[in-house]
């Protein structure tokens, strides 16, 4: 018995240690594993953002020690946040960042820090060209994912056809025309989800706006040589109270979003509308409607300044790290950078009909036509958009305007000096 009660003993002795032994490595194998915080909008189910969150998930297979742990905002919310966070210095270890006057603040708060050596180390070649709006006093902050033209016009060709047009117009006043036709005939003419504010201004007033103010009005209005106030801005502002006036858009503009509008495009139940490039893939592709799609840019405005093979489009989805990241947390985060911006990312981008910041070759089949054809369209020069350049205060006082212009409660004129207002005080 008492040899029993000993071995009972032993072996109760054995199983604790062995126990302890086993959480101890567990452990030390999590205590060596960085976890990184990072915050993006890659949370809806969208060509470019699937590709994204797939570039992740093989990360932490391929490194094990290192976690990214995602903090998915919505992207009504997003620059919300990420200016909350920006202020009070709490920015995540790494944060999807904008370009151009959206990145500067950070930059001047020192929030996040250079990536000069990241980009240095990337096993594919960025155009310089798109890496410049990341780029700040001589240092780079991020890198872009994609490109995103903004002024893509998806048409139903049976729709366009049947209103008197085999061929997209090719000029505004044929493009009044289309419209009126369509309106006759009880079919929407263009389809808005302006539910978020940014369809409007993004992608109408920038594209209007270079129609017939040219390239060089916001830079311009910025320096203080121009204003919103000026007849050919207040211009552009009236051609959207025209096109409202014609009952061109929805009626319930501004109570959808964006994957509602392509629903409803996609339904059959407007003719037109005019989006992001990233929509080619839903739109033409995975929709199966391709060939009854056809694309095209807004029409010439007589009289307007602008290049009408021009697009407006900005670069998007660099990631930026926190200023606070020193040594291994540090080093984890460059490494992820590197492996998250490679060609492959590209390279599947491409394939879906995303335009990217780096010279790719498609194969020849009938999907990729459609996304040759984009990248056609796309591919004369490249304007600003407007929330790309001007404050976000300058930014929501448009916004609000646009949707006060649409139902009535203000004029362009009005519009036009609140947003001036507001630069005369920046200046």
């Amino acid at each position: 018995m008492k040899q029993i009660i000993s071995f009972c003993t032993i072996l109760v002795f054995l199983l604790a240690t062995t126990g302890c032994s086993s959480n101890s490595q567990h452990t030390t194998s999590a205590s060596d594993q960085t976890v990184l915080t990072m915050m993006n909008n890659w949370g809806i189910q969208s060509a470019d953002f699937d590709i994204y969150q797939e570039r992740i998930k093989e990360f932490e297979e391929t490194h094990p020690n290192i976690k990214i742990q995602q903090d998915k905002v919505p992207a009504a919310e997003y620059m919300t946040k990420l200016r909350t966070l920006a202020v009070g210095k709490k920015l995540p270890d790494l944060a999807v960042v904008w370009p151009g006057a959206e990145l500067k603040p950070l930059v001047e708060g020192n929030v996040i820090q250079p990536i000069d050596r990241v980009v240095r180390d990337l096993d594919t070649s960025i155009n310089s060209q798109y890496l410049e709006g990341y780029k700040m006093s001589g240092h780079q902050y991020a890198v872009p994912a994609k490109l995103t033209y903004v002024s893509v016009i998806y048409y139903n060709k049976k729709l366009v056809e049947k209103a008197g047009y085999k061929q997209f117009p090719k000029d505004y006043n044929q493009f009044l025309t289309l419209v009126k036709n369509l309106r006759k005939q009880g079919i929407t003419p263009i389809s808005v989800g302006n539910k978020p504010k940014w369809p409007l201004q993004s992608s109408y007033v920038s594209t209007i706006g270079d129609r017939i103010t040219g390239s060089k009005f916001l830079e311009n209005v910025l320096e203080g040589k121009r204003k919103f106030t000026d007849p050919e801005s207040v211009r552009t502002l009236k051609v959207i109270k025209q096109l409202a006036k014609l009952q061109a858009f929805n009626e319930d503009i501004n109570s959808i979003d964006e994957v509602q509008n392509q629903d409803y495009f996609i339904q059959g139940k407007s003719a037109m509308i005019m989006t992001t490039s990233t929509a080619n893939a839903r739109l033409r592709i995975d929709s199966g409607q391709g060939e009854n799609i056809g694309i095209a840019l807004f029409p010439k405005i007589d009289g307007g300044k602008g290049n009408p093979l021009v697009s407006p489009g900005v670069i998007q989805y660099g990631v930026g790290m926190n200023n606070n990241l020193k040594g291994k947390r540090k080093q984890a985060a460059e490494e992820f950078l590197k492996y998250f911006y490679s060609e492959e990312l590209y390279e599947k981008q491409a394939l879906k009909g995303i335009p990217v910041p780096i010279n790719v070759d498609l194969p020849n089949n009938k999907d990729n036509k459609l996304i040759t054809e984009l990248f056609q369209l796309t591919n004369h020069d490249i304007a600003p958009v407007y929330d790309s350049v001007i404050s976000p205060e300058v930014k929501a006082s448009l916004e609000n305007g646009l949707q006060a212009i649409i139902t009535g409660g203000k004029t362009p004129e009005e519009v036009a000096k609140d947003m001036q207002k507001i630069v005369d005080k920046e200046l």
